[in-house]
C-alpha cells in the first residue's frame, strides 16, 4: 500500500468495517488514519485535532481530510493525486452551494467579499480538503494568529462552535491577500470533491439563480426540520449514480470523494438507495403530501428571500 497519500478523519464513535468511509478506503487500497476521541463538544474541535496531528508528520506528506460519517471514497490514489494536481492549489477544499456560516455578526461581511465561481458551488465546505502537511500547518498557524484562537479552550469557547466559519474567513481573507504564502482554491467543478451541501431537496424545482436556489434550500430545510420531515430532504438536484460512480450532471464530473453533509444518521440509507437505484422517499402518504406543500411554498418564498438578500447586500456592499 502506498504511503504517498493519507486519508485522515476524526471521530468520537467506534467505526467498524460497515462504515462507508472505512469500507470504501479498504476496497480502493487507500491508507486511512482514524483519530478517535472520547468527547466531541462541537465541530470546532477539528481545528485542534488537525493541529495536533500535523505536529509529528513530515512536511511534504499529503493529507486528504474527510468527515467520518457522511463521506465515501470512489477514486483511487492515482486518480486523487491527478485531480489534486489539476486543481492547482496548495490546499484544495470542497465547494458547495450552501453558505453555512454560523457567526451572525460576521456572516454578511464575508458574504459580500466571497469570490463567485462559474458554477453553483461557490462556498467552502470544511468536510473534505487536501494539502501537504507543511502548507496545512501554515494555514492553521495563520488562522490561530489572525483570529486569536486558543486551542486549549477551543472546546468550551461559546463563540467558536464550528470549524467551517473559520475556514470561510481564512479562505476569503487569503483570497484578498496579495501577499499570501499559499494558494487556496475550491473545487468548484467537483472534480475531486463531490459535495451536495445546499443541493438536496424533498421535491425538485428549477433554479432561477444561485441565490434563489440557496433560498429555496434554506427555507425548505427549516420548515422540514420544524415539522420533523427533514428525513425527506434527500433528493439530489445534481447527482445520479451510474457505472459504479456518482455522476454530477451539472459539471459532468465523477468526483473521487462523495460528501453528503448533515446526513450522517441517514447516510447509509441514502448511499444504498442511490447505488441500488431505489426510491429514497420514506414516509406515509400524509407526510409525502405535506412535504410537497412545503416544497411548493418554499419555492414561492425563495424569490422573496432572494429579493430581501439582494436589497440588504446593496446597503452593506463595501
Amino acid at each position: 500500500m502506498s504511503e504517498q497519500l493519507t486519508i485522515l478523519t476524526f471521530t468520537d464513535k467506534v467505526l467498524d468495517g460497515n462504515n462507508q468511509l472505512i469500507s470504501s478506503c479498504n476496497n480502493l487500497g487507500l491508507n486511512l488514519d482514524v483519530v478517535q476521541i472520547d468527547n466531541w463538544p462541537h465541530n470546532a474541535i477539528k481545528i485542534k485535532l488537525l493541529f495536533d496531528y500535523l505536529h509529528n508528520q513530515l512536511s511534504n506528506k499529503l493529507i486528504l481530510y474527510v468527515d467520518a460519517l457522511d463521506v465515501m471514497m470512489f477514486g483511487s490514489e492515482s486518480e486523487i493525486l491527478s485531480s489534486y494536481k489539476k486543481l492547482g492549489g496548495d490546499i484544495v477544499f470542497s465547494a458547495e452551494a450552501n453558505y453555512m456560516f454560523r457567526q451572525a455578526r460576521e456572516r454578511e461581511y464575508y458574504w459580500t467579499r466571497y469570490p463567485i465561481s462559474h458554477t453553483i458551488y461557490d462556498f467552502l465546505n470544511s468536510g473534505s480538503f487536501i494539502g501537504k502537511v507543511g502548507n496545512l500547518k501554515i494555514m492553521l498557524e495563520t488562522m490561530i494568529e489572525d483570529y486569536e484562537l486558543n486551542l486549549d479552550t477551543l472546546a468550551v469557547d461559546p463563540y467558536i462552535q464550528s470549524d467551517q466559519f473559520l475556514y470561510h474567513k481564512y479562505y476569503v481573507d487569503n483570497f484578498h491577500n496579495t501577499n499570501s504564502k499559499l494558494k487556496v482554491v475550491l473545487d468548484h467543478e467537483q472534480i475531486l470533491f463531490g459535495c451536495t451541501g445546499g443541493r438536496f431537496c424533498a421535491h425538485r424545482f428549477p433554479d432561477f439563480s444561485k441565490r434563489q436556489a440557496l433560498a429555496f434550500f434554506s427555507i425548505e430545510r427549516q420548515i422540514l426540520k420544524f415539522t420533523k420531515l427533514n428525513f425527506l430532504q434527500v433528493k439530489s438536484k445534481d447527482y445520479r449514480f451510474e457505472n459504479g460512480r456518482f455522476f454530477n450532471y451539472q459539471t459532468e464530473t465523477t468526483p473521487s470523494v462523495i460528501h453528503i453533509p448533515g446526513t450522517w444518521e441517514n447516510f447509509d440509507r441514502i448511499i444504498n438507495s442511490y447505488t441500488n437505484h431505489q426510491n429514497l422517499t420514506k414516509g406515509n402518504n400524509l407526510q409525502v403530501w405535506a412535504s410537497k406543500i412545503i416544497s411548493s411554498l418554499s419555492f414561492v418564498l425563495s424569490f422573496l428571500l432572494q429579493f430581501l438578500w439582494s436589497k440588504r447586500q446593496s446597503k452593506i456592499q463595501p
